[in-house]
Order: C-alpha cells, then structure tokens, then sequence
C-alpha cells in the first residue's frame, strides 16, 4: 500500500476523494457539505498536486544532486513563460502571480520514507517543573551589533565586539559587506572586528545579500548616496520581499532601482544611482522599516548633510531610537525635533563598542520564573528605550519582580505569588506578540480559565498558537485543555524564531509539547537548545555553542536529535 504523504494521487482520484468525504452514499447524490469544508479539501488537493509537481521536477536533477535544488535553467524558463501565460488568463495582478510561481519554487517536501526505517522525531519539550537559577551574559543585540559593523566598514574605522551569538544574520552580513571590499571578519569565540584602511570605492558587481532584509538595505544605503551601479540578489527568503514601495522611492534620491524580473517587485534587482541627492528626504508610510533604518545609518557616511521627515510612517519612533543610539555612540552629529532629524557626515566608532542585551530573545528567558519559579539574571547592558520598557511591562504582568542593575537585569518570582494579568498587546511589536500570549495564557495552562486578550489586527497566527498549546477559544474566553498532551498530537511548526521561544516557554506550563521544526532557533539564536535543555539540570549555565538543528540537509541522513532524558522527549511525528 502505498503512502499517500509521499505519492501524489493519480488522474481522477481528487473527485473520488471529494466524493467520498462528503458523505455521499454509492450511486447517490452526494450530501451538501460547508463551505469551509469544500475548501479545506481543495487545499488537501492542491498539496497533493504540489508534492507531484515536486516529485516530478526531482526527475530532471543529476545523479548526486542533493533534494529540492533547482531544474536546468532552460527548463525553469520554459515552466515560467507557461506559469504567467495560464495566469494571464485569470489574474490581473502579475506581481502575486509571480511571488506565487517563486514560492511554489522554493517548496521542498520530506523525503519518500525508507521500508523500515523510523520517521524522524518530531523536539518534544518537556522541562521538568523545578525553580530555575540562571546567572548568564545575555545574548547580544544583533541588529545593534551589525550597524555597528556597517559604520566602522564604512568609515575604514578598527572595531571589535566580543561574545557575539554569530547567527546567520551576523554572518552573512559580514559577508555582504566583505563583498565591496570590508574588512570584517569573526571567530569561533564569537568576536566580530572590522580592521582600519583605506575605505575602497563601491564596485560595480553582483552583491548576494542573504536572507535578512537589513543586510540588504544597509548595503543599497550606502550605493543610493553616492554615484554608483550594483546588481542586488538574495537567498530563497528575501526574494519573496516586496520592493515595489522602493522602486517608487528611488527617484527622489536621484536614483532608479529596477527589479529584473518584470512586474515581479522582488529581488534580483538592479540600482542605479546619480548621487544627486535632495536637501529633505520624507519617507512614505508603506517604505519597510528597515529600508528607513538603512539610509538613516548610511547618512552618517554619506556626502553632505540629510534632513529626513518620518511623520507619515507608523514605526518612526521605534526607527529612529535605534538608528540614533548607534550614531550616538559613534558620534554622529544629529539633531531631532519630533520625527524629522538632521544628520551630518562622520563617524568615530568606539573599539569595543557595546552591543546591548537582544529584547526578543532576553523576553522569554525573563518570563521563565513565572512559568516554574526561581529567579533569571542577565548580564549585559540592558538598553534604555520604549521596546525596553515594553518587555519590563510583560514581566509585571507575569508576576514578576523585576531589578535593573548596573551591569544587567534580573526578574524572580515574589516569595507571595501573584496571578498574572491580562498585558495588552494591541501596541506591541510583533516580535513580542506571541510570549505575551503565552504569558497572558498562562492561568489557563494551569487550569483556570481566563478572558482572551484584544489582540491586534485579523492575523489568525494568534489563534492557531493557542490551539496548538492545547487551548480552546469559546468566545471571548481561553479555556484550559481537557488533558495531557497526546502522544499523537500534530507537531507544531513555528513560523518565526520568536515563535518557536513562545512555544518553548509554554511547554514549563505545559510538558510534552512537541515542536516540529527546532532548526528555526539556530538562525537566530545557535545556542538556545544547548541552553533549554541543561538550564535546569545544572542550575545556572552559560549558553555554549552546539551543533546545530538543520531543518532542511542538504543531504539525505537521518538525524538523531541529543535530548536529555527527561529534558526533550522525542515523540512521533516529523522534522522538516
């Protein structure tokens, strides 16, 4: 018999299927059914349809090609004209057809099992339910870190930051900038260092930016103040990113951004910059954040002095108290009146500058003792702004007591416990939105049912996190779950590394949680599991590097997941 996960269905069978799940008796008219239904078992069909088309494709691949590359080019180009020649014919807008066509590129499906060979383990959590004492460095800031990096390659300036988490953001970074002539470089002990020199002109080449969007818009900064010309690319993530509201903001700095893929509005891209630069610059609303965080950092290298206006984008605040913090300690002259700022050129980096505690990953740790108690302290300097001051206000409203000191913070649980409260989340980033969740869940992790938190916008992620907490939403209440994890509940997979920290942190409240895609947290954060996994068996510990959870190999291997006993409990399901 074979298994429907990893043969596509033949000619005929969606109908037979469809047909059958409706209830319909042999020979009679089928029963009429939602239409929620009817539409869930179209999107069983088009997955099924998906992984033919995948398993197809795998055909065209060499011997030794590893699973989910790419077709011969010529076939690529042949499925893509026949793509945009069939939408044509349904869709007017060209541009989400295309990021549909790219998407469904970048699909890659586990492989066929093996006859007798066990399904790789979905990460079960289950931390025992013990205090905690944790006494740790936190862990660095990266996007602080990486601005550093970009001004002191920038300005040919030394500089060197220790104790670095060296996730791939970090890296490839490093490598971006290396790409026009930095001198950045780093070391198994999680230093970073730009080395002085002569600063080289911008070439003119293709630029491989990665997978992080502040990498990219750092780098095209520095190319849309100055006379330039560069072709921009990217990894699978960052070729889905919408470009569309730069192209349109391009021209008001005398340049033109144009995507080489037509009407894709994403990368590969080519720029083409005049250096003709306008003495005021204001920021639409729909320009990415990051796009603003870029040429604000950029302006402190640039020719002259900028004037730039933030007062019709939403997350102006919040841009310009990191952009201006960096150029602070660096020694930028500024200006600020309101959301308009005045920057002048020149930098004077510090040689060891300090990067500060990362929030969206120090949030999770902090929270821990409400979850099982005891008492976490984080060691670094922890920043003085509003994100700050947010995730100080989740920790009280977890029940904490929390202590800035000089040298860190420290959050434990009072000697008289009290409930949480309700936090509201309709003002908070969305980085923090799911462990205030869990915070906000937390009572009802325990058994007592507890009002549903506004929660902003219709993203319907809020929702499927509780559910998969084990959760029930009955109006405008959370309800606590009917029963133990069971062992053949669906693993999770979380969307976002912030996710993936929620989740974990449940599983204190909640054991047995499993998480199907574990490998999401290295990106970010290389040394979280080593961490997870031994903060309670050994009191307080230092995060250590490990060897990482790959999500996706690049070859076909299984892999065994080292989990503590009684710490990670491997469970049955998969890992993508």
């Amino acid at each position: 018999m074979r298994d429907p996960a990893a043969f596509p269905p033949k000619r005929g069978e969606f109908k037979g299927r469809r047909a059958k799940e409706s209830g319909a008796p042999p020979g009679g008219v089928p029963l009429r059914r939602g239409i929620a239904d009817e539409i869930a078992a179209l999107d069983a069909d088009i997955l099924q349809l998906l992984l033919r088309r995948y398993n197809l494709l795998q055909k065209l691949h060499t011997p030794g090609q590893r699973p989910g590359a790419r077709p011969p080019a010529q076939t690529e180009q042949t499925l893509r004209l026949a793509w945009e020649k069939n939408a044509a014919r349904i869709s007017r807008d060209p541009r989400v057809l295309h990021r549909l066509f790219a998407l469904i590129r970048e699909l890659e499906f586990l492989p066929k099992p093996v006859p007798g060979e066990e399904p790789r383990p979905a990460f079960g959590l289950a931390p025992p339910a013990r205090p905690v004492s944790l006494d740790m460095p936190g862990p660095s800031a990266c996007r602080r870190t990486r601005l550093f990096l970009f001004l002191a390659a920038s300005g040919g300036c030394a500089l060197r930051i220790e104790h670095t988490l060296l996730n791939d953001p970090l890296i490839e970074c490093i490598k971006a900038f290396n790409q026009t002539g930095a001198g950045l470089s780093w070391e198994e002990s999680g230093a970073v260092a730009a080395r002085a020199g002569k600063i080289p002109p911008l070439p003119d080449k293709v630029l491989f930016v990665g997978n992080d969007t502040l990498n990219f818009y750092l780098l095209l900064g520095r190319y849309l103040l100055q006379p330039s010309h560069a072709k921009f690319t990217g990894d699978a993530g960052i070729r889905l990113h919408d470009l569309t509201p730069l192209c349109r903001f391009a021209p008001s700095l005398g340049a033109r951004l144009t995507c080489i893929v037509p009407k894709s509005g994403t990368l590969p891209a080519r720029l083409e910059a005049s250096g003709l630069l306008p003495e005021k610059v204001l920021f639409p609303g729909d320009l990415p954040a990051d796009a603003i965080s870029g040429l604000l950092v950029a302006a402190a290298c640039g020719p002259q002095t900028m004037h730039f206006d933030l007062s019709a984008h939403g997350e102006a605040d919040t841009v310009l108290e990191e952009a201006l913090s960096v150029l602070q300690a660096c020694k930028t002259k500024f200006s600020r009146e309101g959301r308009r700022v005045r920057i002048e050129p020149g930098i004077c980096p510090p040689p060891e500058p300090a990067a500060g505690i990362d929030l969206t990953l120090a949030l999770p740790l902090l929270a821990l003792p409400a979850f099982c108690g005891g008492s976490v302290r984080l060691r670094g300097n922890w920043p003085s702004c509003n994100a700050a001051r947010q995730v100080e206000y989740l920790l009280q409203c977890a029940g904490l007591n929390t202590e800035r000191t000089p040298d860190g913070i420290c959050s434990r649980s009072p000697e008289q416990k009290r409930q949480p409260t309700a936090p509201d989340l309709t003002d908070l980033p969305s980085r923090f939105l799911l462990t205030a969740l869990s915070i906000a869940a937390l009572p009802a992790l325990r058994g007592r049912a507890v009002p549903l938190p506004e929660l902003p916008g219709e993203d319907t992620e809020q929702s499927a996190f509780l559910e998969a907490l084990g959760l029930r939403l009955e109006g405008d209440m959370i309800l606590p779950p009917t029963g133990p994890v069971s062992r053949d509940a669906t693993p999770w997979a979380a969307s976002t590394p912030s996710s993936a920290l929620a989740f974990a942190l449940a599983a204190f409240a909640r054991p047995h949680l499993k998480l199907a895609n574990p490998g999401i947290m290295t990106s970010l954060y290389p040394s979280f599991w080593h961490l997870y996994n031994n903060l309670l068996l050994h009191g307080s510990v230092a995060a250590q590097p490990e060897k990482e959870y790959h999500d996706a190999a690049p070859q076909r291997k299984r892999v065994r997941l080292n989990v503590p006993a009684g710490i990670g409990e491997p469970s049955d399901g998969t890992d993508n």
